[in-house]
């Protein structure tokens, strides 16, 4: 299921990046998910400026169910999710003992895979220590 969604978000960037003004616009469908099926929608559109912005949202996925400790990390130029969204997507693990949000200033949405990586690995292992890992 993780690898699905991971793939998912680290591919609708690359399709947005070379997108004409015909992606603009909502796309509404379903993934398969071993053992479930996910309806997902994802809003493309270009701000003013003409740089792809966007949202994903994937119902029935259960994350006001989840209890254990939550870290969403996001890039400060992530034209998919903004800081804005990032905030908003943590405050939704309302049952979780604790959730946190991480923003890596100068990264965009391939945090792993990009310049900015070992921030991105720096604080994720931060936070991982911090619950024991």
């Amino acid at each position: 299921m993780h690898r699905t969604i991971i793939t998912l978000l680290l591919c609708v960037p690359m399709l947005a990046n070379g997108a004409g003004t015909s992606q603009e616009g909502r796309w509404e469908g379903r993934i398969a998910i071993p053992g479930n099926e996910v309806h997902v929608v994802i809003d493309l559109a270009r701000d003013k400026a003409g740089v792809w912005t966007g949202s994903i949202i994937m119902q029935g996925l259960g994350i006001k169910k989840i209890k254990a400790p939550v870290l969403v990390v996001c890039g400060s130029r992530d034209v998919l999710y903004s800081v804005y969204n990032c905030t908003d997507q943590a405050s939704r693990y309302t049952k979780s003992r604790s959730h946190k949000v991480a923003i890596i200033k100068g990264a965009a949405h391939a945090l792993p895979i990009e310049r900015q990586a070992k921030k991105f690995r720096s604080r994720l292992g931060g936070w991982l220590k911090h619950y024991g890992f």
